[in-house]
């Protein structure tokens, strides 16, 4: 690395918003490779990686599946492959890093790990609905639907009662009497968008490429209504249970 870098150099090659700005020290030690190096270096490459949020059926709808691996091995094909990607998927916005933000971590989660959260999320706030199903088919979909682990955890555990989203359960209890695994899945896809509601178009972008569906009526310019509490369940949940998700 080139000594003589300033930091001005290095906001350059990462834009941050005005309310995110990185410290002189953070980027002194980015300049110089020092141990702080490789943390930075990682979180440029996740954040600007269309390879390391889309999911993979997202991804296979723009290149064989064959090809999968290749590209998340191989740092030259995957350099050429996500600024083709980035301009299919409509990231047109730079992400600033907040490192002391809680939902930072969700948002570099791997997108199979992340449908997962948000799955469980929504479990939880739709236990009532879950423990009433006495059809077998229909307990056998939902565990294939969101995973034979959250489903045994929302019907186990008395943390569930903790992780109730009130919005999610108004809007989709009709929904669960016909369909309980599409209720689930509308309810995740509230979660996540309430909660990634506040923070800036760059992240929303990468989480709806990350977990499709989600701002699929639009991004937000302002947080929703229950912004907060989403994003509280989202970050208590992963804490409690990202060791198994």
């Amino acid at each position: 690395m080139n000594s003589t870098l300033e930091s001005s150099d290095l906001n350059k090659i990462v834009p941050s918003s005005s309310s995110h700005l990185w410290s002189d020290e953070l980027l002194d030690a980015w300049i110089k490779r020092e141990a702080a190096a490789s943390a930075i270096d990682q979180w440029i490459y996740w954040n600007n990686s269309p390879l390391r949020h889309a999911s993979f059926e997202l991804l296979t709808s723009f290149f064989p599946g064959s090809l999968f691996k290749i590209f998340l091995t191989d740092s030259r094909v995957s350099a050429y492959v996500d600024p083709l990607l980035k301009s299919q998927l409509s990231w047109s916005s730079s992400v600033a890093w907040s490192p002391e933000d809680p939902l930072w971590n969700l948002a570099m989660m791997p997108p199979g790990r992340f449908r997962r959260l948000a799955f469980l999320s929504a479990s939880c706030s739709m236990k009532n609905e879950i423990t009433q199903i006495i059809d077998g088919a229909i307990v056998r979909k939902l565990r294939k639907q969101i995973g034979e682990d959250i489903f045994q955890f929302v019907l186990l555990t008395n943390a569930s009662l903790k992780y109730f989203l009130e919005s999610v359960h108004l809007e989709f209890s009709t929904l669960a009497q016909n369909d309980i695994s599409e209720a689930i899945h509308q309810g995740a896809l509230m979660i996540v968008q309430q909660a990634f509601s506040s923070k800036e178009r760059g992240i929303q972008e990468r989480i709806a490429t990350k977990f499709p569906g989600s701002f699929a009526h639009g991004y937000c310019d302002a947080p929703l209504p229950s912004a907060s509490v989403a994003e509280k369940i989202l970050c208590a949940l992963w804490r409690e249970a990202g060791s198994w998700l």
